[in-house]
C-alpha cells in the first residue's frame, strides 16, 4: 500500500493537534509526518509525491485543510486528500462526513473511498468552503474568537454585533453574470463552494460538494437595519429565510466592488485583494478520501 503522509498544523483547534501529535507520533510508523512552518506546504507535497505518497492527510481546522487542498489543486499530481480534523469547528470535515475522533478518521484515510469535490477560487486563491466580504464575515470571525476565548455564544454575538452597529459599511457591488449585470449595496456578501444552509448567525451544512455551483447570498437593505435583523435572529436562534437574502446559483462570477481594493475572507483567512473579483467553481477537481 502506498504511504500516507501527514501535514499537521500544531497551532490549529488551541492546543489539540499539537497534544495529538505528542501522544500519536511514536507509533505512527504507517505515516510520513510533516509540520507546516519547516517547509512550505507545495514543497511538502512534492516532496511526500515523491517519496511515494499517493494520500495526504491535512490534520488541523478548516484554515489548514484548506491550503493542503489548494497545494494539491495546483501540483497537478495524482494525490487525494484526506482529512483529520483537529480545529476548532471541522466544517469541512462534517460536510464531508469525516468522523471526528482521529482514529476513526485515520481509518478514512486509509480505507475510505475516493470521490471527487468541487473547489472554488477567487482571483487565484482556491478555496473549500466559502468566502465572504463585509461586515457578516467579519463578525462572524470576531464572535467565533471570543467563543475560542470562552465566552459563551449569547454574550460573544452581543458583544461582536453591539461593536459592527457603530460603524457599518455597506459594500456597492455588482455582479457580472451571463444573464445581465446586477449592482445592490449590501453589508456582506458570501460565497460558497456549493449551495449552504443558513442557521442563526452560523452557516449550516452543505448537502452535496459536488453539485457544480457557486452559492451567492447577501442581503438587500442598509447595513445598520441588516445587522440588526441577524443579531436578533441569532439571538433567538432562527435561521434566515430565503425572502430575507437575494441568492443567486452560478458557476463563475465577477464581483466589481467600492472600495477596489477590499478585504476577503476564504475559509477563515484574510486577503487583501483588488476589484474586480473574479470567482469561479472548479467541478470535481479534487480527490478526497470519504466514508464508504
Amino acid at each position: 500500500m502506498p504511504k500516507i503522509a501527514i501535514i499537521a498544523n500544531e497551532r490549529s483547534g488551541g492546543t489539540v493537534c499539537a497534544a495529538w501529535l505528542k501522544k500519536a507520533e511514536g507509533g505512527m510508523t504507517d505515516y510520513s509526518i510533516y509540520r507546516i512552518g519547516e517547509h512550505s506546504i507545495d514543497e511538502i507535497i512534492r516532496e511526500a509525491h515523491q517519496a511515494g505518497c499517493r494520500t495526504i492527510v491535512a490534520a488541523g481546522g478548516d484554515g489548514t485543510i484548506s491550503s493542503v487542498a489548494g497545494a494539491i489543486v495546483r501540483s497537478g499530481l495524482d494525490l487525494r486528500l484526506a482529512v483529520l480534523p483537529l480545529g476548532t469547528f471541522n466544517h469541512f470535515a462534517k460536510d464531508l462526513g469525516i468522523p471526528l475522533d482521529p482514529t476513526a478518521a485515520l481509518e478514512i484515510a486509509k480505507s475510505g473511498e475516493t470521490r471527487m469535490i468541487d473547489v472554488a477560487r477567487v482571483n487565484g486563491v482556491i478555496f473549500i468552503n466559502n468566502s465572504s466580504i463585509g461586515a457578516y464575515p467579519l463578525a462572524i470571525r470576531e464572535r467565533d474568537a471570543y467563543v475560542e476565548r470562552g465566552w459563551r455564544k449569547i454574550p460573544a454575538t452581543v458583544i461582536t454585533f453591539l461593536r459592527m452597529l457603530r460603524t457599518p459599511s455597506p459594500i456597492a457591488l455588482a455582479i457580472e453574470k451571463e444573464s445581465g449585470r446586477v449592482e445592490k449595496h449590501t453589508p456582506f456578501v458570501l460565497i460558497g463552494n456549493n449551495r449552504y444552509s443558513l442557521s442563526g448567525f452560523s452557516l449550516g451544512a452543505r448537502a452535496r460538494l459536488d453539485e457544480g455551483t457557486l452559492f451567492i447570498a447577501f442581503v438587500q437593505a442598509s447595513a445598520r437595519l441588516s445587522i440588526a435583523r441577524l443579531l436578533y435572529k441569532a439571538l433567538l436562534d432562527r435561521a434566515l429565510e430565503e425572502k430575507e437574502l437575494d441568492v443567486i446559483g452560478l458557476r463563475s462570477c465577477s464581483i466589481e466592488t467600492k472600495p477596489r481594493r477590499i478585504h476577503v475572507s476564504h475559509d477563515g483567512e484574510v486577503s487583501y485583494l483588488t476589484s474586480p473579483l473574479q470567482y469561479e467553481i472548479m467541478p470535481r477537481t479534487l480527490a478526497v478520501a470519504s466514508p464508504k
